[in-house]
């Protein structure tokens, strides 16, 4: 899947600068159930290159919605930080979206 993933966001010209064992951790207990819940790996603000600090779990609906708010508040793309080369899932360890 890490390949195919990795080839979809080189068709879309969208860098991708995260190894497996990184996109790995991103999706974490998340994989399992990323068709059930709609999930999808995101970029913060839909900019820059699929790495590690500019990643996170969210649903497909949530990922447009991001994508809207982040391009109008023109502020940090990463409420956390754009140095701070973590990342953080918005979907709860639980499991339960919405």
């Amino acid at each position: 899947m890490y390949r195919r993933w990795a080839a979809s966001a080189k068709h879309r010209r969208i860098p991708v600068k995260m190894t497996y064992e990184q996109w790995s951790s991103v999706w974490g207990d998340h994989w399992q159930r990323r068709e059930l819940d709609d999930l999808v790996l995101a970029r913060y603000g839909d900019r820059g290159a699929y790495r590690m600090g500019n990643v996170y779990i969210t649903t497909r609906g949530d990922n447009v919605r991001d994508v809207v708010r982040f391009k109008a508040s023109r502020g940090p793309l990463n409420p956390l930080s754009e140095q701070s080369g973590q990342s953080i899932s918005l979907i709860p360890a639980s499991g339960k979206v919405g």
